[in-house]
């Protein structure tokens, strides 16, 4: 299972909306399969996970959470 979350971290999406959007990202990804192949791209940041190439990478769970709380 390959993954690529496209996570909109525009103005748009400040206070609440942002801190919802994140808790729901993370959520999703701590129930992932370990096997799971996934890469994380902020619309203003870029690839923040698991590197600026996007390639996806086997899950590290807590790097691709601490990934998406990044998001400002």
């Amino acid at each position: 299972q390959n993954i690529v979350v496209v996570f909109d971290d525009s103005g748009s999406m400040s206070g609440d909306r942002l801190e919802n959007a994140k808790r729901a990202m993370s959520d999703v990804i701590r129930s992932l399969p370990p096997e799971t192949q996934i890469s994380i791209f902020g619309l203003n940041s870029g690839w923040v996970y698991p590197d600026e190439t996007g390639v996806p990478t086997v899950v590290n769970k807590d790097a691709a959470v601490a990934a998406i709380q990044s998001f400002e």
